[in-house]
């Protein structure tokens, strides 16, 4: 079977060539799907020392970039439930960004738990709640990482 020659004939080792090739095909398809959001970092001003919990921030700057929703099914979330609380609406949204660009408009070599992100389609805040990884399975894991995808739950 005929091999391409940016591959080390498909043993799945990973160059810095083949990274780069990989990474321009998601910054591409993040480009031509994607959104542009608005990514709003936190600041801490008051943090609990008993809990190591935010107890006061700031939201000072914003950013835009563009982020791909993964799914169609992510703005629907659990929806609305009935917990020992009262009632909850909870919406949300993974999102895939691309690391590189990340780091170029924002600055941060990975997004943070309890940043925003406002979707200007939805008119909706999200607050980022878990950040993973995302690795092409194509290349070995010694690689360095060139997505991200971001979990969110809608603010009220």
């Amino acid at each position: 079977m005929p091999t391409r020659h940016y591959f080390q004939g498909g043993l799945g080792i990973g160059t810095t060539s083949e990274q780069q090739l990989v990474q321009s095909l998601v910054n591409e398809a993040i480009e031509s799907y994607g959104i542009d959001m608005t990514y709003i970092p936190r600041n801490l001003v008051k943090l609990d020392d008993l809990f190591h919990e935010d107890t006061l921030s700031s939201f000072t700057k914003n950013f835009t970039i563009e982020m791909w929703t993964e799914n169609a099914d992510a703005y629907f979330g659990i929806g609305p439930t009935i917990t020992n609380f009262g009632f909850q609406l909870q919406y949300q949204l993974r999102l895939i960004v691309s690391r590189e660009k990340f780091a170029k408009y924002i600055g941060n070599t990975l997004p943070v738990e309890g940043d925003l992100v406002y979707n200007p389609v939805t008119k909706g805040l999200f607050e980022i709640k878990f950040i993973e990884d995302r690795k092409s399975t194509r290349l070995n894991s010694s690689h360095r990482c060139i997505s991200y995808a971001v979990f969110c739950l809608k603010k009220k």
